[in-house]
């Protein structure tokens, strides 16, 4: 089956949305953030080279290592389910006018992806629809940082 690529909606929309998806999952982000694909406290993951690139000294490393080994996760999942839930599910009303101007800069953004992509790199079989994916992906990345 090719990919079908959905129609761009209009920034009112998209921002009314998001607002109410985010609104009325928080006990599903309190679980995802329960039982990650990836633990980031469990040591055998714990990647200070990934950090290191960020810092500059082997202090910082250390320290990093060591603070997130002595995480309580039962204290961390407390906070998750109580005020950190409470906090994400009130974002999809408090953080919309933020979402509303991302919207605004990157819905006609992605609309003018889609239809240049469509142009460029129509639909076809699974090699075609492998490179569509991937111009589609960078064309979104070239957008980084000029959405708002």
């Amino acid at each position: 089956m090719p990919i079908q690529t959905r129609v761009v909606r209009d920034p009112t929309t998209g921002s009314n949305n998001w607002g109410t998806g985010v609104g009325q999952s928080g006990t599903k982000w309190a679980d995802g953030y329960a039982h990650p694909t990836r633990n980031p406290f469990d040591p055998s993951v714990i990647n200070p080279e990934a950090w290191q690139a960020g810092v500059s000294t082997q202090a910082a490393k250390d320290l990093y290592r060591t603070k997130l080994m002595n995480v309580n996760q039962d204290m961390v999942l407390a906070t998750v389910n109580g005020a950190g839930k409470s906090k994400y599910t009130s974002s999809g009303t408090t953080k919309q006018p933020n979402y509303a101007r991302f919207a605004q800069v990157f819905y006609p953004k992605l609309g003018q992806i889609l239809q240049n992509l469509n142009t460029t790199n129509p639909r076809g079989p699974r090699g075609t629809n492998m490179n569509r994916l991937m111009t589609y992906i960078q064309a979104v990345e070239s957008t980084r940082g000029t959405n708002g």
